[in-house]
C-alpha cells in the first residue's frame, strides 16, 4: 500500500486518507486513543460530545478464525487497535470538543489542523461490510465448478476482489480501492467444499 496518501498518524491506521470536504458534509474520521481503550472512551463520547457534534462514534470489530483442540470457533478483537471512527459533519468544531475533555482523544491530524475524512471508497466499505454493531463479520464461500462463491457474510458479491484466499487460515485479501496505491483488507472467510 502507498504511504504518500496518509498523513504519519493514518499509517498504522492502513486506511487511505480522503480530501478535505465541504462544511456541512457528514464524514468518517479517525480518532487515536490509548490501546485497550477503544470501546470504553467510546462510550464515553457518546455521553460527554453533543450528538449535533458527534453523530456516532465507535471501535470496528473483526472476527477472526482460531482453532483450537481440533475445532475451529470464531473469536473478535480490535480492528485498528488505537483508533475510533467518528462521524461529524464539524471536525474543527469536534476538536475544539475534545480539547477540552480530560480523555485521551486525539483528532487524526488535529496538530497540523488539516483533517481529513477517510477515502470516500474506503468509508463506502467499511459502511456496506460492517453490521450495526460495528463489526466486520466473517463471510462463508461455496467452490463450485472450481470457482469461489461466497454465499453469506459481508464479502457476497465481492468475489472479484478477493485475492490470496487461504482456506487453511480462513481468511482472504479483499482490494477495496485501486486509487493512490490501492486499498485492501484482510478478512475472514470460512471456504466450504
Amino acid at each position: 500500500m502507498a504511504t504518500s496518501v496518509l498523513q504519519p498518524r493514518h499509517t498504522a491506521l492502513r486506511l487511505p486518507q480522503g480530501r478535505r470536504v465541504p462544511r456541512g458534509s457528514t464524514r468518517w474520521y479517525a480518532l487515536t486513543v490509548p490501546e485497550g481503550r477503544e470501546e470504553s472512551i467510546a462510550r464515553d463520547l457518546r455521553k460527554l460530545v453533543p450528538a449535533d457534534l458527534l453523530h456516532d462514534v465507535f471501535a470496528i470489530r473483526k472476527e477472526y478464525w482460531v482453532k483450537r483442540g481440533g475445532a475451529w470457533s470464531l473469536n473478535s478483537k480490535i480492528a485498528y487497535a488505537g483508533y475510533l471512527f467518528g462521524q461529524t459533519a464539524d471536525p474543527a468544531g469536534l476538536q475544539k470538543a475534545l480539547a477540552q475533555l480530560t480523555l485521551p482523544v486525539v483528532l487524526v491530524g488535529a496538530h497540523g489542523h488539516a483533517w481529513a475524512p477517510l477515502a470516500p471508497e474506503a468509508e463506502a466499505w467499511l459502511k456496506r461490510a460492517l453490521d450495526v454493531g460495528h463489526v466486520l463479520r466473517s463471510s462463508t464461500a461455496l467452490v463450485e465448478d472450481g470457482k469461489l462463491r461466497i454465499v453469506s457474510g459481508p464479502l457476497r458479491g465481492m468475489e472479484g476482489r478477493l485475492r490470496d484466499v487461504d482456506s487453511h487460515r480462513r481468511r482472504c485479501m479483499v482490494d477495496i480501492a485501486d486509487a493512490d496505491g490501492g486499498f485492501s483488507e484482510l478478512m475472514p472467510l470460512e471456504v466450504r467444499k
